[in-house]
C-alpha cells in the first residue's frame, strides 16, 4: 500500500510541473522584431509555439517567433533574442 502512494504522490508531482509549464502567458515577437503577440501558450512541440488568442488556438513555428516569459522552451534558438529585448 505504501508503494502505491509513492507512486501516485509522484505521478501527482509530474503532472502538476507539467500543467505548471503548460497554459502560462508568454511574449512571441517575430525574428525581425515587427511583431509582437502576447499569447497563452499551450504546448511547444516539434519546434512550434501552440497558443491561445483571442482568436482561437494557433501555431507558430520557433524558426519565425522568439518566445519571452517563464513558460518559454529553455532550448530554443534565441538568436537576435539579445538585440530584440534591447529594441523594446
Amino acid at each position: 500500500m505504501k508503494l502505491f502512494g509513492l507512486v501516485l504522490g509522484t505521478v501527482l508531482t509530474i503532472a502538476a510541473q507539467c500543467a505548471h509549464a503548460e497554459g502560462k502567458n508568454v511574449t512571441l515577437v517575430s525574428r525581425d522584431g515587427s511583431l509582437t503577440l502576447q499569447v497563452t501558450l499551450i504546448s511547444y512541440e516539434h519546434q512550434a509555439f501552440f497558443v491561445d488568442t483571442a482568436v482561437g488556438e494557433l501555431v507558430f513555428l520557433e524558426r519565425e517567433m522568439i518566445c519571452f516569459g517563464d513558460a518559454c522552451p529553455k532550448d530554443q534558438d534565441s538568436t537576435n533574442a539579445v538585440l530584440l529585448q534591447a529594441k523594446q
